[in-house]
């Protein structure tokens, strides 16, 4: 709901958005609510159900008559342009922020309370231009009015430009080495004394560079989590553009470890065998000097004897 806003701030009237990485001719790397939000198309769904109505075609958009039935968001399917897109309930999200924002700090977090009645449509249109919450009111969709929704060069992304991606070539053509579950701890690539997740080279190379706007703290949880998603094939096609909404999501502070665990957990059971079999090897090695030992005492205890007799 708060990346929702986020986008909302600067697109009043709604935008469009893709839902997962597209050969789409509007899309662009790392423009996408999997690889923003660094979660899968099943999780995002789940969630927007809680809070948005979703139409499967635009007809059906405006058939209905309560465009959001009651909850925060709207979204409806353009079957000719192949584009999801978004609206904003202003009357009711403005209402509850209110709502939100005038509780003593003191006073214990509750759930959004919805009005008992539904909120009017002012128009046919489903948004309010003059909320108070949505910023820039000139702006219609992703931006200007010429370039339509066709993925014109000229039209405006809906990414935020202060974080352009490090990377600008098109990492959606190549595909992963492997999705099987083998290289859970084997590095793809090292630095820092890192372990990454299992990649082609190219990957690797796009990975290291988004790092390097990590903190050094979250950086090996962030490849763990770039890797559980793998394994859990999650990640169908290029680890890249997800590698860049983990780091976004890290930069937001709205990042928390979900398949990463898996991942962690695989290295500390593999350590623990690793040392195990280390210390079997100097058991080993202990028993055999002890019985060279053993052997050259008798051997001398031997000589003696034979001297003595």
């Amino acid at each position: 709901m708060q990346q929702l806003d986020y986008w909302f701030e600067n697109h009043p009237e709604g935008f469009y958005k893709f839902l997962e990485p597209s050969d789409h001719p509007a899309y662009k790397i790392g423009d996408s609510w999997t690889e923003e939000l660094g979660m899968s198309r099943h999780e995002f769904r789940t969630a927007f159900d809680k809070i948005g109505i979703r139409y499967k075609s635009k007809s059906d958009f405006d058939r209905a008559d309560d465009k959001f039935q009651g909850l925060f968001y709207c979204s409806y399917v353009d079957r000719r342009s192949n584009l999801t897109y978004y609206f904003r309930n202003h009357d009711l999200v403005d209402a509850a922020l209110d709502q939100l924002l005038s509780k003593p700090p003191t006073a214990p977090s509750t759930t959004w309370a919805k009005p008992a009645e539904k909120p009017h449509l002012a128009s046919e249109h489903p948004v309010k231009p003059d909320s108070g919450f949505t910023g820039n009111q000139e702006s219609v969709f992703t931006g200007k009015p010429e370039c339509g929704f066709t993925g014109n060069q000229g039209c405006e992304s809906t990414v935020n430009p202060d974080i352009p991606p490090p990377l600008y070539r098109d990492y959606n053509t190549e595909t992963t080495t492997t999705t099987d579950n083998s290289g859970a701890i084997d590095p793809g690539g090292c630095g820092e004394n890192l372990i990454f997740p299992k990649c082609t080279e190219n990957e690797s190379v796009a990975i290291h560079q988004l790092l390097s706007s990590c903190p050094d703290e979250m950086q090996q949880a962030a490849l763990d989590e770039i890797e559980g998603a793998r394994q859990a094939g999650v990640i169908k096609t290029n680890l890249v553009p997800f590698a860049r909404g983990i780091m976004m999501a890290i930069a937001r502070g709205t990042f928390t470890v979900g398949h990463g665990s898996k991942v962690l957990e695989q290295r500390n059971r593999q350590n623990r065998r690793m040392t195990s079999d280390s210390s079997n090897k100097t058991n080993q090695l202990l028993d055999t000097n002890a019985l060279s030992k053993g052997k050259a005492l008798l051997e001398k205890v031997n000589g003696l004897r034979t001297k003595i007799s």
